[in-house]
């Protein structure tokens, strides 16, 4: 079939690629399928019947959700060009794009080159590493990615050279390893407690790309870090990629796509190791938003890896969900953070001071020069200034950090700075300042497919139109918001934003929406929805009863209080909240509830100044 050609965008349906404005993107083959049906005729608007029959055929059952997923899923991959997706609401979908001329039979293309398969050691005269494509011909492909050509037989006179490359390939992992805080050629990576005996059998060209793999993420580079992985899952019959691949796409609160890599890494044959049956446990349970088992199951391989200190950090934060703090600072302190050059060893620096202990995480930056300050160290000094009181200090500080990881090339730390500021701004009663940081933060999240943060930014934004009184954007971004949170592997986030839906938007409510599976969440509901048609009794015994079902102890706490404030009732104090912990939409929250008696709270309650900066320059 000739490639797809629109405006910016080119599909090839035969090699499964997709390129927006000359950079490949990744995309399943039915979101391209989609693309592909659609183009056929632009302008028209298909039936959501029709594309349903044409990409599940044969009479597959299945939900019409999956379709707005696709389409969802569509608009991520095509990034700054997916406007030309326009969903006719109870129709259909519709193309907005002209298909342009296909190239001459016969005409060279100019192929872009696969970034992702070189490191950037490169540059430095270290030994590139084959591209993606010639190394993920074995095992299943990674999702939508391009099947890899067979390889063609190799002559005796290229077998030096090949074993040149392997050579340099494993001296590759060696400086990785050693670059990355450790010597001991026993680990991959200590802090998910990866041993390298973990792949198995694997060739040596898997174990460098996995290991390469987990040396951008040590530097911050994630996006990096995911193709890399991905090769590696095609060349080697380990399932230790595919789960590594689960929980990094859960980090961006990409169900979806996690439940496909765990899906792919249970196929595989563990070879009777321990930890790979442990880690597919705790991937299983964090994906099922079951958070005592992801913490039992975390201790379990704690138990067998007790340097994995991630788990550690992954354990604080949970027992921070469920009001744990002792527990959450008790892990933490046990986290040795002896190399801050790794961005989640600055995240449990400055968790300490967001559950209380700002002393002790000052004390280990201390001794850090300033100067030579990484964004991912920046963000740690902002977000301990914001927990110790100093708002304004902690504003500046994320302008500072938004700048300096652009610079760097590190956009999701450049994203959650904007984020967290264009909040400080918002709780500060200053939503216009607030609105074109947030609108940034958005725009990278949803580049980067980073839907979780998306999410938060979209519900920060319904409450900036809230306070500036645009209703029509109001709307705008509370529809946005329930369509992002169908896909949220926390069905607690999803819950939050049922709730801030019900109370600024409560003429979108419909019962086509899922109902929670949380009986307290549930019974906020209703108690929200009996406010809306003035049932002020039927609210006042459902608000009762989900506090009597817990929900002052989550999540949830904010919009319970609220609703207890708007009905008259007494409002307990809230839970400390641990800045800037999502959902960031809680300390909008607080701030309206707590306003109420005292009109200059703010998000800490123990600093109020205006932030001195309004806008990052960058």
């Amino acid at each position: 079939m000739p490639a797809v050609r629109l405006p910016g965008i080119e599909l090839d349906l035969e090699g499964r690629r997709l390129l927006v404005d000359g950079r490949q993107r990744a995309c399943s083959q039915r979101a391209m399928a989609l693309l592909a049906l659609l183009q056929e005729r632009p302008g028209r608007v298909w039936p959501r019947g029709e594309l349903l029959d044409a990409l599940w055929p044969g009479g597959q059952v299945v939900a019409d959700e999956s379709l707005s997923q696709l389409v969802f899923r569509l608009r991520a991959a095509l990034g700054p060009r997916g406007d030309c997706i326009v969903t006719v609401r109870g129709v259909g979908v519709r193309l907005d794009a002209a298909p342009e001329p296909s190239a001459p039979a016969g005409q060279p293309r100019e192929e872009p080159p696969t970034a992702a398969a070189v490191p950037p050691a490169v540059a430095a005269g270290h030994p590139t590493l084959p591209p993606v494509a010639s190394v993920a011909g074995s095992g299943d492909a990674a999702p939508g990615a391009p099947a890899a050509a067979p390889a063609g037989p190799v002559g005796k006179r290229m077998m030096l050279p090949l074993l040149v490359v392997l050579l340099a390939l494993a001296a590759l992992l060696l400086w990785r390893l050693q670059a990355g805080g450790t010597t001991d050629p026993r680990w991959l990576d200590v802090g998910l407690g990866v041993e390298a005996g973990d792949l198995g059998v694997a060739s040596a060209q898997a174990r460098a790309l996995v290991g390469e793999a987990f040396g951008q993420d040590r530097q911050g580079d994630r996006a990096r870090a995911r193709a890399l992985m991905e090769a590696a899952h095609g060349s080697t019959d380990s399932p230790l990629p595919a789960l590594v691949l689960a929980l990094w796409t859960l980090s961006i609160d990409d169900g979806s796509q996690a439940r496909e890599w765990l899906a792919r890494a249970a196929q595989r044959d563990r070879g009777g190791n321990a930890y790979l049956l442990l880690l597919e446990n705790y991937v299983r349970a964090e994906l099922g938003d079951r958070p005592l088992d992801t913490i039992r199951h975390a201790g379990a391989l704690l138990d067998l890896r007790p340097q994995a200190w991630f788990l550690r950090l992954a354990r604080a934060h949970l027992y921070g969900f469920k009001g744990l703090r002792d527990l959450a600072l008790e892990e933490l302190r046990g986290i040795a953070a002896d190399d801050l050059r790794h961005p989640r060893l600055a995240m449990a620096v400055a968790d300490l001071a967001a559950y209380g202990d700002v002393a002790a995480a000052r004390a280990r930056l201390a001794g850090l020069d300033p100067a030579a300050d990484t964004p991912d160290l920046a963000l740690a000094r902002a977000r301990i200034d914001w927990s110790a009181g100093d708002l304004a200090g902690a504003h500046d500080g994320l302008i500072r950090t938004a700048q300096l990881a652009r610079s760097r090339g590190q956009l999701d730390i450049h994203d959650r700075a904007l984020a967290y500021a264009g909040l400080l701004d918002l709780v500060g009663d200053r939503p216009g300042a607030a609105l074109p940081l947030l609108e940034r933060a958005r725009a990278g999240a949803r580049e980067r497919r980073a839907t979780g943060l998306e999410l938060d930014v979209t519900l920060l934004l319904a409450h900036a139109h809230a306070a500036l009184g645009q209703s029509a954007e109001l709307r705008a971004e509370i529809a946005l918001a329930v369509h992002l949170s169908g896909n949220q592997p926390s069905r607690s986030l999803a819950d939050f934003t049922r709730l801030v839906a019900l109370r600024l938007a409560p003429e979108l409510d419909s019962a086509d929406h899922p109902e929670s599976g949380d009986p307290g969440a549930a019974s906020l509901i209703e108690a929200r929805r009996a406010l809306a048609r003035g049932d002020d009794a039927a609210a006042r015994a459902l608000v009762d009863r989900a506090v009597a079902q817990g929900t002052l102890e989550a999540r949830l706490a904010e919009e319970t209080r609220l609703l207890r404030a708007e009905l008259g009732l007494p409002v307990p104090d809230g839970p400390p909240l641990h800045p800037p912990h999502p959902p960031l939409a809680r300390f909008v929250v607080r701030r309206q509830v707590d306003g109420r008696a005292d009109p200059a709270a703010t998000a800490s309650g123990t600093d109020r100044r205006a932030p001195r900066g309004a806008a990052a320059d960058n």
